[in-house]
């Protein structure tokens, strides 16, 4: 790598770096305002042969196998299903179908974009403090949803 390659990902670095710091000063509740919490990892599968995991695992890959999986588009809290469909092969065997899928068409990207741009906004108004929480509680659901794949 080049020392004017270098001095331009480190100018980059420190202009993200100072944008995301005005960013976070411009907010109205402080950072110290943030709840502190304690990350743990949870315990670790062996998945060995003959293990509970190992055979609910199984069964999963099971079902996934019984069934062509139907993946609309969403943009917000709207699916979207239209005529042109798409399917997803199995990468290991093209004459099966895992998934399938609907094309989006140029007014369909244009609401998607309208609506992102809209929850942009909206999120920019969010306090860092509730962002946080946030966060956290997106953490949790998406443990609970995981273990939910379990039973």
């Amino acid at each position: 790598m080049t020392s004017s390659c270098l001095n331009c990902k480190m100018f980059t670095a420190r202009k993200t770096l100072a944008t995301f710091c005005r960013r976070l000063s411009a907010q109205r509740s402080p950072l110290a305002a943030i709840h502190s919490f304690t990350a743990t990892n949870e315990a670790v599968l062996g998945y060995e042969a003959g293990s509970p995991e190992r055979k609910e695992l199984e069964e999963k890959i099971k079902f996934y196998d019984s069934q062509v999986h139907d993946v609309p588009i969403v943009i917000g809290d709207e699916e979207i299903r239209n005529n042109d469909v798409r399917y997803q092969v199995r990468p290991f065997d093209h004459q099966n179908k895992l998934a399938k899928y609907y094309y989006a068409d140029k007014g369909v990207l244009e609401k998607a974009i309208k609506v992102s741009q809209e929850a942009h906004s909206a999120w920019e108004r969010v306090p860092l403090e509730e962002k946080s929480d946030i966060f956290l509680r997106a953490a949790d659901l998406t443990e609970i949803h995981i273990h939910a794949y379990d039973k």
